[in-house]
């Protein structure tokens, strides 16, 4: 059985060599699968992580920007704020003049709503009482017996058509022509 056994042992030999052959190649392969996969992850990993910067940075300038645009906001309602206390100021100041220059102010808007003299000038209660009838000579425009719920100026009546001309209208008008001046003052 010499030859028989030489041929199992042969046999046996050259399917030893082959199944580690088989197991060499598989691991072989199994390895560079491994590495594959390894690549396919790393660049899969760095594109997600692209992405995501990409994103993070998109959300960061959006809300950059929309920070400024709240700031910006902020800022003009503190400007406007700022242009009505200096309209406040003065109509402040207009209320606080002594008695010739208010008399003054007042002679000058009657004239200018009344200049031939006409019609009726309404006061405050405490305006009638302070300057009425010299406002009244001043302009030769009589004073009514009405008086108007405002905080000083007056209402010119001439039949049924009144002019106001109270100070609250009259920094009204000149907000609407002052309120760029005013502002470029304060801010610049």
């Amino acid at each position: 059985m010499d030859g028989l056994d030489r041929i199992t042992e042969k046999i046996i030999s050259d399917a030893e060599a082959e199944a580690e052959a088989v197991i060499e190649r598989a691991q072989k392969q199994a390895m560079e699968i491994l590495a594959q996969a390894r690549e396919h992850s790393e660049e899969t990993s760095a594109a997600a992580m692209k992405e995501a910067n990409e994103r993070s940075e998109a959300m960061m300038s959006l809300a950059e920007g929309s920070a400024r645009l709240d700031a910006g906001k902020v800022v003009l309602a503190c400007k406007h704020e700022l242009i009505d206390r200096a309209f406040r100021l003065a109509k402040e100041k207009l209320s606080s003049l002594d008695e010739a220059d208010y008399l003054q102010l007042l002679a000058d808007y009657a004239k200018k709503a009344s200049p031939e003299g006409s019609g009726e000038l309404i006061l405050s209660e405490k305006d009638r009482e302070r300057i009425g009838k010299a406002l009244s000579q001043k302009t030769g425009i009589a004073l009514s017996e009405d008086t108007a719920s405002i905080d000083g100026g007056f209402i010119h009546r001439d039949g049924s058509v009144e002019t106001d001309c109270s100070l609250n209208a009259i920094i009204a008008s000149c907000r609407n022509e002052l309120s760029d001046a005013v502002a470029k003052v304060l801010f610049k």
